[in-house]
């Protein structure tokens, strides 16, 4: 396994982009916290947790997800078990300019984000000042190249498979099915399908 890492301020862009600041991952002290379950084959609403204090006080197994609109404001703060024991981020754009973030570090989520933001979209995978992981999304009028496409996707896989501890099957997978939709309270979240046989289970 390979992971090869570089510090965030290394890439490079012609465009000025507005980047994200870590307080936009704080855990407002004192206010209940949605919870989405990942632990089934579909992600699922559940009750919320009443919790005080910083993303640091978080409980251990639980993860912060992030759902922020393309204008980089805050759609939504909530969390999600059953993604396994997480150092370091994950940044995933979306076609609408929007993107979801998760991970358990204020600075580690705001390093996944902005690096997604200077490579004009794509994914990242964040520890510290380090990127593990990046995916661009191809140029406009660019085709993506499926073998390329296949180690990008795998090398995103690896740099997981490092900073998630017991990690469940198909992480990947279920992370990258996400369609930010928001989904009904105690219903599935929309987007997330059923384990199985896919290209991107390949990478766990």
């Amino acid at each position: 396994m390979h992971v090869y890492r570089f510090r965030s301020q290394s890439i490079k862009t012609q465009a000025a982009p507005r980047f994200i600041a870590e307080s936009l991952f704080a855990v407002p002290s004192g206010r209940p916290l949605s919870m989405i379950d990942f632990s089934g084959p579909r992600a699922a609403r559940c009750d919320v947790l009443a919790l005080s204090g910083a993303p640091a006080a978080l409980p251990e197994g639980l993860t912060l997800m992030a759902r922020i609109a393309d204008d980089r404001t805050l759609v939504e703060l909530c969390g999600a078990s059953g993604l396994g024991r997480w150092r370091g981020a994950l940044a995933i754009a979306h076609e609408d300019g929007g993107m979801t973030v998760f991970g358990r570090s204020e600075q580690d989520m705001a390093v996944a984000a902005n690096a997604v933001i200077k490579a004009g979209g794509g994914l990242a995978v964040a520890e510290g000042d380090w990127i593990n992981a990046l995916i661009r999304l191809p140029a406009r009028n660019q085709r993506a190249d499926p073998g390329e496409t296949e180690r990008e996707i795998a090398s995103v896989g690896n740099a997981l498979a490092v900073l998630v501890d017991r990690k469940p099957p198909f992480l990947l997978k279920k992370l990258l099915d996400c369609t930010l939709a928001p989904p009904a309270k105690g219903g599935p979240a929309g987007g997330f399908g059923a384990d199985g046989d896919d290209p991107l289970a390949a990478a766990e």
